[in-house]
C-alpha cells in the first residue's frame, strides 16, 4: 500500500528561509531512500512562512523514522503537524511521479 506523510510547519517570516533550506535537504535525502516515490516540498501561495514537505512511500510503516525526525527538526522554526494519509486509487508509478507537471 502507498502511504503519504505532509509535514508542515507555519514559521516566522524571518525564518522561513531557512526552514526551507532545511526541507529541502530532507527531502532530498529521503528521495533517494528504498521505497520513496516521491518527496516534495511545498511553500504556501499566500503565506511565505507556511512550508510542507510531502514524502510518498510505497509499503512503508509510517509515520517513518525520517518523517518524524523531520517534524522534530522543524519545531524550531515554529509550530508543526505531521499527518499520514492511505492513498486509495489512482497511485502513481515510481516512473509516473518522477515525470514533470503538465498543466
Amino acid at each position: 500500500m502507498q502511504q503519504i506523510e505532509i509535514i508542515r510547519v507555519r514559521a516566522a517570516p524571518d525564518r522561513a528561509a531557512t526552514a526551507l533550506a532545511a526541507l529541502g535537504a530532507e527531502t532530498a535525502r529521503c528521495r533517494a531512500m528504498a521505497g520513496a516515490v516521491a518527496a516534495l516540498v511545498l511553500r504556501h501561495g499566500y503565506y511565505p512562512g507556511d512550508l510542507a514537505a510531502v514524502l510518498y512511500w510505497n509499503d512503508k510503516s509510517l509515520p517513518s523514522r525520517e518523517g518524524t525526525a523531520l517534524a522534530e527538526s522543524l519545531r524550531a522554526f515554529g509550530s508543526v503537524e505531521h499527518a499520514v494519509w492511505n492513498v486509495v486509487g489512482g497511485a502513481p508509478t515510481p516512473a509516473a511521479a518522477a515525470q514533470p507537471h503538465r498543466a
